[in-house]
């Protein structure tokens, strides 16, 4: 599941680095059509991780966010969402902007979800984000037990 797909760019990078069945979500009906034009989602839908997703529990293997847990999109709380849907044993990969990490306690929420029985935090590593504006950001993959 490709959570925040937008136009669908880090579904075009799965694609590429071979994942078959992708399945892409959005807050924006505008830019899920844009995604559609793609072609390259089995399905698409629209949702709202900040008041829960229409998506069954352990529903997907994985799921990745690229962008959206960045300035005045989705905090912390909308780990719990990602967490919900990835079966045990997946994996839930995403990227934070470094503006809110510190600021909005990303690193606590990754210890409440550990001291939870929820998640092994596997990865969380400093990365380049918006390289273009000299803004860092971080990786982290968080395995779903």
């Amino acid at each position: 599941m490709d959570v925040g797909c937008g136009t669908g760019l880090a579904g075009v990078e799965l694609k590429h680095h071979g994942f078959e069945t992708i399945d892409g979500l959005d807050i924006s009906p505008a830019m899920l059509e844009q995604a559609a034009a793609k072609g390259i989602y089995r399905s698409l839908m629209e949702g709202d991780m900040t008041v829960g997703l229409e998506v069954p529990d352990n529903s997907y293997a994985s799921a990745v966010c690229v962008g959206v847990f960045a300035m005045g999109h989705v905090g912390p709380d909308g780990l719990d969402e990602l967490v919900r849907i990835v079966e045990p044993g997946g994996v839930v990969s995403f990227t934070i902007n470094a503006l809110v990490f510190k600021e909005r306690n990303y690193e606590g929420k990754f210890k409440a979800l550990e001291e939870a029985g929820l998640v092994d935090c596997e990865e969380v590593k400093k990365i380049d984000y918006l390289k273009e504006a000299g803004v860092e950001g971080w990786f982290a993959t968080l395995a779903v037990k």
